[in-house]
C-alpha cells in the first residue's frame, strides 16, 4: 500500500534506500555545473568550495563504507577460520597462530596467490593483506584453513623448512623472479628462505605500497630500520 503513495514515485523500498547515496554522488557534479554559469567571481568561488567539500564528504562516506564492508568480511572469515591443522605442527610459534584474531585488524585487500613449491608443485592460496600482516589461507569447502607449509631447501636436500602462514610485513622483502613471468615474485622473510609466489597484480601493488608504508613508519620511529624493496610499484 505504501508503494502506491505518490511520494514513492512507484518505487519499491529496495529502490528507495540507495537514493540517498546516489544523491550524494551527484551533488559535486551539480555544483560544478552551477559554477560554470555563475558570473560573479566571489559567488563562483563559494560554489566551487562547496563542491570540494561535497567531494570530501563523499570520499569520507566511501571510505567508511569500504571499512565497514571489510570489517564484516573479516568477521565472516574469522568464523570460517580453521586452525585444526596447526595442532600437529612443529612450528615454534604455533600457539600465536592458533589465537589469530582477524577482526582486530583492518583489511587492506584480499586476493588469490599461488605458492610455487618447486617446478612441479604449486599450491593455490587465498591471501588477506591486513595492516601489518599477510595471511596465507587455503579454501576447503566453506572453511579457510590456516596451516604451516613446508619446503625442502634446494641447498640442503635433507633440510625441510616450515613457513608460517602469517607473515609480518616488517620482515618482508618483495622482488620479481628473474626468470619468471611478470606476475611471479618472491616474498623473502628475514631470517628465513625465499617463498616464490604468483600474486594477483592488484594485490601485489597494494602489498608493495603497504610494505613501504610500514617500513617508513618504523624508520621514523626507530631511525634505524632499513627495508630494501625492489622493484618500486609502477
Amino acid at each position: 500500500d505504501a508503494e502506491s503513495n505518490p511520494l514513492c514515485r512507484r518505487l519499491q523500498l529496495k529502490d528507495i534506500i540507495p537514493t540517498q547515496m546516489q544523491r550524494l554522488t551527484k551533488y559535486p557534479l551539480l555544483l560544478d555545473n552551477i559554477a560554470k554559469y555563475t558570473e560573479w567571481p566571489t559567488e563562483r568561488e563559494k560554489v566551487k568550495k562547496a563542491a570540494d567539500h561535497c567531494r570530501q564528504i563523499l570520499n569520507y562516506v566511501n571510505q567508511a563504507v569500504k571499512e565497514a564492508e571489510n570489517k564484516q568480511r573479516l568477521e565472516d572469515y574469522q568464523r570460517r577460520l580453521d586452525t585444526s591443522n596447526l595442532k600437529l605442527s612443529e612450528y615454534p610459534n604455533v600457539e600465536e597462530l592458533r589465537n589469530l584474531d582477524l577482526t582486530k585488524r583492518k583489511m587492506i585487500h584480499e586476493g588469490p596467490l599461488v605458492w610455487k613449491v618447486n617446478r612441479d608443485k604449486t599450491i593455490d592460496l587465498y591471501t588477506l593483506l591486513l595492516e601489518d600482516i599477510l595471511v596465507l589461507l587455503q579454501k576447503q569447502d566453506d572453511r579457510l584453513v590456516l596451516r604451516c607449509h613446508s619446503k625442502i631447501l634446494a641447498s640442503t636436500a635433507d633440510s625441510k623448512h616450515t613457513f608460517s602462514p602469517v607473515i609480518k610485513l616488517n620482515t618482508v622483502l618483495v622482488r620479481q623472479v628473474a626468470t619468471g613471468y611478470d606476475n611471479e615474485w618472491q616474498a623473502i622473510v628475514y631470517g628465513s628462505s625465499e617463498l616464490e609466489i604468483g600474486l594477483d597484480l592488484f594485490l601485489l601493488e597494494e602489498l608493495v605500497y603497504k610494505i613501504l608504508e610500514v617500513s617508513a613508519v618504523q624508520h621514523y620511529n626507530s631511525r634505524s630500520v632499513q627495508t630494501a624493496l625492489w622493484p618500486p610499484p609502477k
